[in-house]
């Protein structure tokens, strides 16, 4: 039987953020939320987990474009890391 290697695995994650944003209409609420650098603070990972990339974006797919930098799972071998 064969030993159980260590891979590296990412994971994408998708969610939502929102709060209230005071415009004088939608396009300008979203930009300004766009713009807005503080969204977010320490943000505790348990068991090993890593958080490699935390960005807001208009749109995660648009057509055939993504515009994320991770959107498949993947694994690499890191046995001898």
């Amino acid at each position: 039987m064969a030993e159980d290697k260590i891979f590296f695995v990412r994971l994408p994650i998708a969610g939502v953020i929102s709060r209230h944003i005071e415009a004088s209409d939608e396009k300008e609420a979203i930009e300004k939320a766009l713009a807005d650098e503080d969204k977010f603070g320490p943000i505790k990972m348990v068991n090993g987990w890593e958080l490699d990339e935390l960005e807001v974006y208009r749109h995660l797919f648009e057509g055939n474009v993504s515009w994320v930098n991770v959107s498949d799972a993947s694994a690499e071998d890191a046995t001898d890391e």
